[in-house]
């Protein structure tokens, strides 16, 4: 268009020069004839949209609108993310909501409810389907007795896609279908019925959860109007979703569904259907033993659009159950999740990691669940009670079996893993389209290993030194928050007892007559126990728990143990009566700092393998005290960590009343010297003098190093005790203990023989105990090797073996010093 106004030059014209104000003027005029132009087109524009939509507000003869195209409702593919937009894009759903059927039927009668179709291609306007064309999915109700102002309100407006993309009928309830529902449906999580006009989407979980009591309820007789046409309404809903919902994989579960139950088979894509909120369900996550979960919810990321999100691998269906565990305060409800993976066709239901209990077959005569299991499962809750309730000192039990450990110290806090987000879930659980996103950090993986011998079950302590997390087999505590704490929902008694609210904040002074049958039968297989052998925290089995015997009269300590008796007595007495004195009110004799020096500290000196540490373990045996052992390596040798270590054991072994052992703890009593080089020596010293000064409990030290004792540390001993080497009677007394144990297993071939063997190699032996228990072992290996049973001639020759390495080791240690003197001399 500016061609016809601005002004044309040619090559052979003269250039003449330009006039500033002339190219100003001609600018505002180009400037003026733009905008005159763009008036024009905008206004034409506008008269050809306004004519438009005129034409399209104009209704055809046939209901529908100009473009719309006619279509069956529910075939097609999944949709993807664009289909969002395209639900966005429908019109007003407050419009269709709170539409009504002020109009009568052909026959007169007021509708009830409307099935209408979205053009998902046309317009996207919605349409009310006439009976014929959508094979009677509208039905003609009859008159009420006394018509009110309510029978013009529509019950449901169920909403299809006629065109058949991948999209997703949902319904329209109305206030009276709002109110039949919450009167059936008072345990279900849902707060949507409590709101005006409320829509629910495909596949409808609080129906289909709910489905045969709603059958049973739908189909009741009354004599009322009003409730036999609610009921009405409510058979004719569940007759479309049933029959005719426009969702594929919904009416594919509706025609298999009876079928599939009766045979206990599932298909992944309706596997949600079978963990309704409350629902009881098993699986074996701890060793193989089986658990009894309640369901909390369960989510599927994306759900129910997930194959069309995610088309790659589709994402799991995680169930959120409910367990019942002990922190050591209080029993509480704690969430765990079972993923079940996709899988295609059909698959048993009792084969899924975790399923409904009503479909458990006892593995050998096929009996269900309440038949044998329950019983079991209760008896096992009331043991798993009777364990973590146990008072202070009652703590102590003894296993041999199997646990499950990720190896760690009574320090070792969890070290996070890998972090892997969950991604967003949509929740089947009440707010089922509730999307989120949280970290979620994934604990070691556990292993099996044997533990035996003493253990210890304390809870709190598991909690606070170990980790925050208490395991159940491989599984970790779900860290999601699904659950509804509103005040609507802790009022519904109905709901508190379908999701066991009642079941948290439980102290052990609770009778065991007050807990009902569903609590024990959630109580999980496992305790959390810490090995004393072991030096680690284990999930041990309950029904593996047994009360720890005492015996006071210990054969170990009284007999085994080669130690003068009137010492033996001495230590014994001294371990008793300060837990007696801890007891009593008033104590014999106090610090005169309050709190200070209450606790016994006994000192074991001398060479290696002479019973310093055997002492230690039949003392708190026969007194009926565990043994809490720990090394060096346990405490660690920089002085920043040794001391929170240290008060970390110190505090655990007086909550126990434990026998305290530090093995070889050379480098915590060396005496302190001067020079940078024994700053970090001389720090672990203080930090055991520090930690001393208020420990209430009793503490054994043992060291072959008595040379270089610090003044300091002698001063906290109450008692020490040396050891010497064995005579010949201490060795003779030796090998008859082990070798009785041969002899009690048939393992010897001549007892007398062996007895004179004994006597002759005890007046020339010159090994430790540590080491006559070696030549024992190794003997009875050989013989194994041979295929025969123990004899002298076996036992001769581990100990001529052992006694020609000691001298080469000893001459090889002369052979060193020696020359570590020779340099000294030559420095000189």
């Amino acid at each position: 268009m500016a061609d016809d106004t601005a002004p044309t030059t040619t090559d052979s014209a003269p250039t003449e020069p330009l006039d500033s104000h002339q190219l100003a003027a001609d600018a505002e005029n180009e400037l003026k004839f733009l905008r005159e132009q763009a008036r024009k087109y905008t206004e034409k524009y506008t008269e050809l949209l306004e004519k438009r939509i005129k034409e399209l507000e104009e209704p055809r003869p046939n209901g529908r609108k100009k473009g719309s195209k006619k279509s069956k409702a529910g075939s097609g593919d999944e949709r993807d993310e664009s289909d969002e937009s395209d639900r966005e894009n429908r019109p007003d759903s407050d419009k269709v909501k709170n539409e009504k059927s002020e109009k009568p039927d052909k026959d007169g009668k007021p509708l009830q409810y409307k099935v209408v179709c979205w053009d998902h291609i046309g317009d996207g306007g919605w349409e009310h389907v006439p009976e014929e064309e959508l094979e009677k999915t509208e039905t003609e109700p009859k008159k009420k007795e006394k018509p009110s102002d309510s029978d013009s309100e529509l019950a449901f407006t169920y909403r299809k896609t006629r065109n058949g993309a991948a999209d997703f009928p949902d319904m329209v309830l109305g206030r009276r279908m709002c109110s039949l529902l919450r009167k059936f449906l008072p345990h279900f999580p849902d707060h949507d019925l409590d709101t005006e006009d409320p829509m629910f989407v495909t596949p409808f979980p609080m129906l289909i959860f709910n489905w045969s009591l709603l059958e049973r309820e739908a189909n009741k007789e009354t004599e009322d109007a009003e409730e036999k046409q609610d009921l009405e309404n409510l058979r004719a809903l569940m007759k479309i979703v049933s029959t005719n919902s426009g969702d594929p994989k919904l009416d594919s579960y509706f025609r298999s569904r009876d079928a599939n139950l009766k045979n206990g088979k599932i298909t992944f894509d309706t596997i949600w259907t079978l963990f309704p909120p409350g629902e009881m369900v098993i699986s074996r996550p701890f060793l193989d033993q089986d658990q009894i979960f309640i369901v909390q919810g369960s989510v599927r990321y994306g759900w129910p659009h997930a194959e069309a999100n995610h088309r790659r691998k589709p994402p799991a269906w995680t169930i959120i159950c409910w367990s019942y565990d002990w922190d050591g305060a209080y029993f509480d409800r704690k969430p765990f999740e079972f993923d079940i993976e996709p899988f295609s066709g059909t698959r048993s239901i009792n084969s899924l990691v975790a399923y409904p209990v009503k479909f458990y077959s006892d593995p050998v005569d096929g009996a269900t669940w309440d038949v044998k299991l329950k019983l079991a499962l209760i008896s096992r809750g009331k043991r798993f009670r009777e364990i973590c309730v146990s008072p202070r000192g009652s703590r102590m039990f003894d296993y041999f079996g199997l646990g499950l450990s990720r190896g760690r110290g009574i320090s070792a806090q969890d070290t996070p893993g890998e972090e892997s987000p969950f991604n967003q879930g949509s929740s089947v659980s009440g707010d089922y389209w509730d999307e989120y996103s949280t970290q979620h950090t994934r604990l070691p993986a556990t292993k099996k290993s044997p533990v035996k011998g003493t253990i210890m079950i304390d809870f709190e302590a598991y909690y606070q030194h170990a980790s925050t997390n208490a395991p159940l087999g491989a599984l970790e505590p779900s860290i999601r928050e699904t659950e509804c704490g509103c005040s609507t929902c802790q009022k519904n008694d109905v709901l508190r007892r379908t999701l066991k609210f009642d079941y948290d904040q439980v102290e052990a002074s609770v009778p065991l007559d007050s807990w009902e049958e569903d609590q024990l039968l959630i109580c999980p297989p496992r305790v959390m126990a810490y090995s004393m052998r072991n030096s680690h925290w284990a999930q041990v089995h309950v029904e593996g728990v047994k009360t720890a015997v005492v015996d006071p009269n210990a054969d170990t300590f009284d007999h085994k143990l080669s130690l003068n008796i009137d010492t033996k007595m001495l230590i014994k007495d001294l371990v008793v009566n300060h837990e007696k004195g801890k007891k009593r009110d008033g104590r014999g004799l106090d610090d005169l700092v309050e709190d200070k020096g209450k606790g016994l500290v006994l000192l074991f000196h001398g060479p290696p393998g002479v019973g310093k540490t055997l002492t230690a373990e039949s003392v708190a045996k026969s007194t009926g005290k565990p043994l809490f052992s720990i090394g060096v390596s346990d405490i660690g040798v920089d002085s920043r960590t040794a001391e929170k270590n240290l008060r970390r054991f110190f505090n655990l072994a007086t909550e126990w009343e434990a026998v305290m052992l530090i093995d070889e703890a050379d480098v915590f009593l060396n005496s302190r010297g001067q020079g940078e080089t024994n700053l970090e020596k001389n720090a672990l010293v203080s930090v055991l003098l520090r930690v001393l000064e208020y420990y209430e409990g009793i503490l054994i030290l043992t060291t072959n190093r008595i040379n270089s004792f610090d003044v300091a540390v002698q001063s906290r001993v109450h008692l020490a005790v040396k050891y010497h080497n064995f005579n010949d009677k201490q060795i003779s007394e030796i090998y008859t203990i082990f070798l009785k144990q041969i002899r009690d297993d048939d393992n010897i071939a001549n007892w007398d023989n062996i007895l004179d063997w004994i006597k002759i190699e005890s007046r020339t032996s010159k090994f430790n105990g540590r080491q006559i228990r070696n030549i024992v072992s190794a003997a009875l290996g050989l013989a194994r090797a041979e295929s025969k049973k123990l004899n002298s001639d076996h036992l001769d020759q581990i100990v001529r073996r052992t006694t020609e390495f000691h001298e080469e080791l000893a001459e090889q240690r002369k052979a060193y010093e020696m020359k570590q003197l020779a340099r000294g001399y030559g420095e000189r």
